[in-house]
């Protein structure tokens, strides 16, 4: 316990040892790992040279954007950050040391002094130098000690017991502390009243005053990450991945912030993708970042470098049997087959992922009998033709995965979806007409209750409260953003079975606005596939000419047992005729028909019934 610490490091001290913190620091190996991929392109890049005045660093820190940078990343501190609108760094160095409990009650009047809405009081004209770097507000515990010098003529090394006094609230000494003070003051023309009171106040902020020298340490790896973040976003944003390859709920965030930074996150594929995320070159000069394929659940780091080296050594992968026929099936298991499948690692030279998974136990049984490198069977692959087109040794006609499957197996082993989303499934006038919002971010709406929203779930953290109950957050994925919904215990008891990864829920939320803090907390959740299975509606399809009439046979499949109603209107000789298909067909995809609207091949309408 922090009591039995702060007993035991006080006999440590009076024995005469020394304590020392050692601090293993993430944040120091992404500024490294930054720096190389930075020198790439750029060999004279050197942190020393960073100014310390960037103001496109300042101005992203002012809008809150600190996701990946060190200290100030957290929701709290990026509200703090909208507050003050930092543009020096010693205001990075007082944030760092204000957000903590007991500091954190000065934070809206040290933004309120610097913005000119309150008046500064330095407590005393002699303070002012000591205090005007933090607008009057004691932060550190060296103004603290310079207090005592200035006021009270303390030496340094009286200062320095001042503050350990103050700090540890020992009765006796506070006592002889407050003499002293008042005493040293009352010699500088300084009252005995007045003394009295600033040191009552200088030891209010002292309690828990923080080292400078500490928080200037943080604020500089803190200003260092948002300088990298801000003018080599690629390479930070790379490097802050590359040491989140097990932390899928890491990867879902920092793929948000790619989204803000208008960062394309590229797939895993075989023939492009390292163990680690990679940096690619875009045509037009632009750079995206490549998924890595370790991230992918269940395959392993070892096995997808050994992949990436025969890859870098003989060549692209041509074909499912070239991948299989140079990687030893120890190297890719069955297992391991199945994970790179399911998120689409294949697609470059497969793109159906339902054969090659179907076939995967073919493939191991197969390559695994006949390995390459087995001395009596070196030329197999010479004398022996295998294509995946035998159909005597892999099966053939399997149907392609629907897009739903395609998705949850995506969401089961990358963590959220690449190839699509599933809301795009749904006819987008559905939502209009239900008031459900599915798209957008929720973070811009104004505090309300009672809101509908659509969305699937990326990510579950369930946790305890004091008194054993469960609640929980759910991040949530619409077609444009990701958000974090609280679930509280009584709402999570009642509604637990709907809350599984992957599952499109309709919830009902209250959105509670906090001066710039937000919470976002479900009311009542509904599994949204099984209320838009059971709606009755109609779906009006209209057609320019009759040519597009071979439209249909891409959108709409046979169905006798529909209970929704399909017409199709079409125009012919400047005459509207109609067709129903209500008794035998239904659309396919809603997905293809939003295609084909914003193609101008077709215009289509749904009315809720």
């Amino acid at each position: 316990s922090v009591n039995a610490t702060q007993f035991s490091m006080k006999y440590v001290e009076m024995a005469g040892l020394i304590k020392f913190d050692f601090l293993g620091l993430t944040t120091l190996s992404i500024i490294e790992d930054t720096i190389k991929l930075i020198k790439k392109n750029n060999k004279n890049f050197s942190l020393n040279d960073i100014p310390m005045n960037d103001k496109k660093t300042f101005d992203s820190l002012s809008k809150g954007d600190a996701v990946g940078v060190f200290q100030l990343e957290s929701s709290g501190m990026s509200n703090v950050l909208k507050q003050l609108q930092p543009d020096r760094f010693e205001e990075i160095i007082a944030v760092v040391a204000l957000f903590r409990p007991g500091p954190m009650e000065n934070i809206p009047s040290f933004c309120n002094r610097k913005h000119k809405r309150e008046k500064i009081d330095y407590i005393h004209p002699m303070l002012e130098p000591i205090l005007k770097e933090t607008y009057g507000i004691i932060v550190y515990q060296e103004q603290v000690m310079q207090i005592a010098q200035v006021l009270s003529n303390y030496t340094l090394g009286e200062a320095d017991l001042l503050r350990r006094a103050m700090g540890k609230k020992i009765q006796k000494e506070m006592d002889d502390q407050k003499h002293r003070f008042i005493e040293g003051a009352q010699k500088n023309n300084i009252s005995k009243d007045r003394a009295s009171f600033i040191f009552d106040l200088v030891d209010k902020f002292a309690g828990y005053g923080f080292n400078k020298s500490h928080a200037a340490g943080y604020a500089l790896l803190a200003y260092q990450t948002a300088y990298l973040k801000t003018n080599f976003p690629c390479e930070f944003m790379t490097s802050s991945l590359n040491y989140s390859l097990d932390r899928t709920d890491r990867i879902i965030l920092l793929k948000k912030e790619l989204d803000n930074l208008n960062i394309e996150l590229l797939k895993p594929d075989i023939n492009f993708s390292y163990p680690n995320f990679s940096i690619e070159k875009n045509s037009n000069n632009t750079q995206s970042i490549r998924f890595a394929l370790a991230a992918i659940k269940g395959v392993g780091f070892s096995s997808m470098k050994n992949l990436a080296k025969e890859r870098n050594e003989n060549g692209n992968y041509k074909d499912i049997i070239d991948f299989m026929s140079r990687l030893e099936t120890d190297v890719v298991n069955k297992r391991q087959l199945e994970k790179l499948i399911q998120s689409g690692s294949f697609d470059s030279i497969c793109n159906n992922r339902s054969r090659l998974f179907e076939n995967v136990v073919n493939f191991v049984q197969i390559f695994s009998k006949f390995n390459k490198k087995e001395s009596d069977q070196s030329s197999l692959f010479q004398d022996t033709k295998i294509t995946f087109d035998d159909k005597n040794l892999f099966h053939q006609k399997i149907t392609n995965w629907t897009a739903n499957i395609l998705l949850k197996n995506e969401l089961e082993v990358v963590g959220f979806y690449f190839s699509d989303h599933p809301l795009s499934h749904y006819p987008k006038n559905y939502f209009k007409e239900n008031n459900i919002i599915s798209s957008g971010n929720l973070f811009e709406l104004d505090q309300s209750k009672n809101i509908k929203i659509v969305g699937s779930i990326l990510d579950i953290k369930e946790r305890s409260n004091k008194d054993g109950k469960k609640y929980a957050f759910i991040t949530i994925s619409n077609i444009d953003s990701q958000f974090e919904i609280s679930i509280f215990s009584d709402t999570l008891r009642k509604y637990k079975n709907f809350i599984k990864e992957g599952n499109v829920l309709l919830i009902t939320i209250d959105i509670n606005k906090d001066q710039d803090n937000q919470r976002i907390v479900a009311r009542k959740i509904e599994d949204f596939e099984q209320i838009f299975e059971n709606s009755k509606y109609r779906i009006n399809l209209f057609l320019s000419n009759s040519s597009d009439i071979e439209i249909l046979k891409d959108i709409i499949k046979e169905n006798s047992k529909s209970q929704n109603s399909l017409y199709v209107f079409l125009n012919k000789n400047k005459n509207l005729v109609s067709f129903d298909f209500s008794k035998k067909y239904q659309i396919k995809d809603f997905s293809l028909l939003d295609r084909l609207n914003n193609s101008k091949k077709l215009d289509y309408s749904i009315e809720i019934q």
